[in-house]
């Protein structure tokens, strides 16, 4: 029997969340400018994750999305942030509060 999980990466653009997808993915080519969510599937032993890349520019409004659901389509999040930009790592705790404020269980986990 597989498992699935599906794990959302949310940033504001420039952090890194498609270079990190890429590492894990082991993808050896150029990352390009993510202009829409992209899904990516691993395989772990019995367990299938899928990965969605959001775009930063778009981070907002995705999260917004995924948070509204009544069944939660989304079973763990993944902040990233640049420790270089402080507007960044405040993007991540509204992304957060976002989740919490609308009663999301993937905010709980």
């Amino acid at each position: 029997m597989v498992y699935r999980k599906v794990v959302a990466i949310l940033g504001v653009g420039g952090v890194g969340k498609t270079i990190f997808a890429y590492r894990i993915l082991k993808i050896s080519d150029t990352p390009v400018l993510t202009l829409r969510p992209s899904y990516y599937r691993i395989y772990l032993g019995d367990l299938e994750v899928d990965l969605v890349d959001v775009p930063g520019q778009r981070v907002f409004d995705v999260a917004m999305k995924f948070a509204s659901f009544k069944i939660p389509v989304i079973d763990r999040l993944i902040y990233m942030y640049d420790v270089t930009n402080y507007e960044s790592l405040f993007a991540i705790s509204e992304l957060h509060t976002l989740f919490i404020e609308r009663g999301s269980q993937v905010a709980k986990g």
